[in-house]
C-alpha cells in the first residue's frame, strides 16, 4: 500500500544544529545525537523505519547545509518530493539527482504544505492546516485575549492549530499525512 508522508529540516551535514542551536532553555535543539555524522544516521534510520520503498515523502525543506551532505539523500527510502527551504540553495540539477520533484509549496487535499509558516492573513479559506517547517523546536502560537494577558508573555499564549510543524525536532520520524486530519486522500 502507498502511503504518504512529511518531514522537514534535516540539514544533513550541518555540524552547528548539534553544537550551538539551543531552545530557550539552554538545552541542544537535537539531544539524539553529538554531532552531524551521527545525527545524520540516526535520522536517516529512523525515516528509513517508516518510509518504505513504495512510500512518497514530501522533504519540507532544509535538506543539507554543504554540497555533499545531499549524498544522504540517497539513503532515504521511497519517492521524495522537495519543497524548497531557505538553506536549499544549490542548483535543480544537485537535488534532482535524489529527488522526483522539487517544489515551492503543495496542496494535499485541505492542507498547504510550505517550508515556511504561512503568515495566518494567506492562509486560504480552503485550508484546515499549514503543515511547514523551518521553525525548528518551536511551534506557532497565537496569543490569549484575556483582559489581563500579558501580550509579550508566552504563558499568554497558545499553539495556533493552524500550523502543524513537521521539523525533526518535532518528531525524528516522519509524519503520516492521513493522520494529520484522519482523511484518506
Amino acid at each position: 500500500m502507498k502511503r504518504r508522508f512529511v518531514i522537514s529540516d534535516f540539514h544533513f551535514g550541518h555540524e552547528s544544529v548539534y553544537s550551538k542551536f539551543k531552545d530557550e532553555n539552554g538545552i541542544s535543539i537535537r539531544p539524539w545525537a553529538l554531532n552531524s555524522d551521527e545525527g545524520d544516521e540516526i535520522m536517516i534510520e529512523a525515516y528509513n523505519s517508516i518510509v518504505k520503498n513504495a512510500d512518497t515523502c514530501y522533504i519540507l525543506g532544509d535538506i543539507a547545509i554543504p554540497r555533499k551532505a545531499l549524498e544522504k539523500c540517497s539513503k532515504l527510502n521511497g519517492r521524495k518530493i522537495l519543497i524548497g527551504g531557505n538553506h536549499d540553495h544549490y542548483g535543480a540539477k544537485e537535488y534532482l539527482k535524489y529527488f522526483e520533484d522539487i517544489r515551492a509549496g503543495w496542496k494535499i487535499g485541505n492542507l498547504l504544505l510550505s517550508h515556511y509558516p504561512i503568515h495566518s492573513a494567506s492562509i486560504p479559506h480552503w485550508c484546515i492546516a499549514n503543515v511547514h517547517g523551518h521553525t525548528h523546536q518551536r511551534k506557532i502560537r497565537i496569543p490569549i485575549l484575556e483582559k489581563n494577558a500579558d501580550p509579550g508573555s508566552t504563558d499568554s499564549c497558545i499553539y495556533d492549530p493552524r500550523y502543524i510543524n513537521v521539523c525533526v525536532e518535532q518528531s525524528i520520524y516522519p509524519t503520516n499525512i492521513e493522520s494529520i486530519t484522519g482523511f484518506k486522500y
